[in-house]
């Protein structure tokens, strides 16, 4: 089983898996968020919501990447261009697929394009 990183299709085949983990990220966190007393429970708020609906959209002018294990699409990170740096966000592995090295694999992967890119630096953003 080997993890690749590809870039998203998101107006065609990863649109579906996109979505979902894009769901299961953002249910994830705001559970976090609950947890901790800085939200009260509820439905997804719609800034997350449209993100989960409408990834081509939402992530137009931002690069998004796939882990890919055998076809099946694991794990996602979103890069943005922040000033002289590119920072990723919505890094998400699904459990599924978790321990092949896909976290790994995506964060190598940014760190190589923002370096392409000309970026001072890689900034994680959670």
């Amino acid at each position: 089983m080997t993890v690749s990183i590809r870039p998203a299709v998101l107006d065609g085949a990863d649109r579906g898996a996109i979505s979902r983990m894009l769901a299961d990220y953002h249910l994830q966190t705001e559970g976090e968020k609950v947890a901790h007393g800085v939200t009260e429970p509820g439905e997804l708020p719609e800034r997350y919501a449209v993100e989960v609906r409408e990834p081509a959209s939402c992530f137009a002018g931002a690069e998004v990447i796939v882990a890919d294990r055998d076809g099946d699409v694991i794990g996602m990170g979103v890069l943005h261009r922040a000033g002289a740096d590119v920072e990723l966000k919505q890094l998400w592995v699904a459990p599924a697929g978790r321990r092949p090295g896909a976290g790994s694999a995506l964060m190598a992967d940014a760190a190589h394009r923002a370096h392409l890119a000309g970026a001072t630096a890689l900034r994680l953003s959670v």
